[in-house]
């Protein structure tokens, strides 16, 4: 895509934007005559980075629910790792314009509001027909790897990374 600042705003010249390779960087064979140059210098300012002050806007937003399905990312405390599902759940889209979706929105939750105990997961989980042999299996090696993650952490604190002497 070809940029050129006088198709944005109609006041741009040409001349206000560094190009993006120097001048000299244009002579190169020695088959180039000064037209040839003049023209190429020419092209790069129509390419020129624009130097402005770029902006976006919204005006609706979509909202879609994804189903949980069984995760890989042993980040919690304890029990089964849940991800997000692949597809979601066309019937249940919404789109809405942004002023009304920021005048009816709730509060955002904090950390502990975010939070979702072991059990409310297996639940979760189970519901969306994942098999108790698969939940297992998965809480398993989460707990291996959380188990590895405390002992590399446990090791890192014990050593002498950190202090001060170590880079004397």
């Amino acid at each position: 895509m070809c940029l050129n600042p006088h198709e944005i705003n109609g006041s741009a010249r040409c001349s206000k934007f560094q190009p993006i390779l120097k001048k000299s960087s244009l002579t190169s064979s020695n088959n180039t005559n000064n037209n040839d140059q003049k023209n190429s210098v020419d092209n790069l300012c129509d390419n020129a980075v624009l130097l402005q002050t770029l902006s976006a806007s919204f005006s609706t937003i979509q909202i879609r629910e994804y189903p949980i399905t069984l995760g890989e990312n042993p980040g919690g405390a304890k029990g089964p790792p849940i991800t997000l599902d692949w597809k979601h759940d066309e019937g249940k889209t919404i789109v809405i314009s942004l002023e009304e979706y920021e005048q009816k929105r709730s509060p955002r939750r904090n950390k502990t509001e975010l939070y979702m105990p072991e059990y409310l997961r297996r639940w979760r989980l189970l519901e969306r027909g994942v098999s108790m042999k698969e939940i297992h299996k998965a809480t398993k090696n989460a707990e291996s790897t959380r188990r590895k993650r405390k002992k590399t952490s446990q090791r890192f604190n014990d050593s002498n990374y950190g202090s001060n002497d170590t880079f004397g």
